[in-house]
C-alpha cells in the first residue's frame, strides 16, 4: 500500500508543492504493561504490506507555507496496492487567512518522557551502542522540532527494575 500526493493549486495561480507534503503510516508497538499493541510510531516509508483483511491507517501532514495565498486549493491523492490500479482521490483544501509560529515560538510547556531502553528495544538496537545513540538523537531532535525545551533524564542505574525489556 502506498500514497502519493500531488500538487494542489488554487484557481487563479497558487500553488503548494507536493514536496511539502509528507505521507506516513502508523504503526504498532508493543505496551510492556498489558501485552497489547497500540499505535504510535509514524513509520515515514515508501509503502506497506498488508496482511488479507489487515487495516491500516495513513497520517498525511502539509507544510502550508506562511505566505500561501488564501482560498480553495484542489489537488490528488493516488493510493497504490497490489494487483489493482491506483485510486485517485480528488482533495479540496481551504487554505485560511492566518499563520501558526513555528514550533520553536509555541507558548506551551512540552514534556514527552521517552524511555531509552524502549527506544533501543522497538527499534532492535543493543542498548547504548552507537545505532541506539543515534535513534535517541532522531526523537530529541523530533521532539524540539515539535516545541519540547526540555529533557527527563532518569540518572538511576534501573528505573523500572527490569520491567523495559533489558
Amino acid at each position: 500500500l502506498s500514497l502519493r500526493a500531488g500538487d494542489f493549486t488554487l484557481t487563479g495561480g497558487g500553488k503548494i508543492s507536493s514536496k511539502l507534503v509528507r505521507v506516513r503510516y502508523p504503526g504498532l508497538i508493543p505496551v510492556d504493561e498489558n501485552g497489547q499493541y497500540t499505535p504510535d510510531p509514524l513509520w515515514e516509508v515508501p509503502s506497506v504490506a498488508l496482511r488479507p483483511q489487515q487495516s491500516q491507517g495513513i497520517w498525511i501532514d502539509w507544510k502550508v507555507p506562511a505566505n500561501a495565498e488564501p482560498g480553495e486549493y484542489s489537488g490528488t491523492l493516488e493510493l497504490k496496492r497490489d494487483g489493482a490500479g491506483p485510486e485517485v482521490f480528488h482533495i479540496k483544501m481551504d487554505v485560511l487567512r492566518v499563520a501558526l509560529p513555528e514550533p520553536s515560538g509555541y507558548h506551551c510547556f512540552l514534556n514527552i518522557l521517552v524511555d531509552p531502553s524502549s527506544v533501543a528495544r522497538v527499534n532492535h538496537l543493543p542498548l547504548w551502542g552507537e545505532a541506539h545513540w543515534q535513534q535517541l538523537e532522531n526523537y530529541v531532535q523530533n521532539l524540539a522540532a515539535h516545541g519540547q525545551k526540555t529533557i527527563t533524564a532518569f540518572i538511576v542505574d534501573d528505573p523500572w527494575k527490569g520491567d523495559t525489556g533489558f
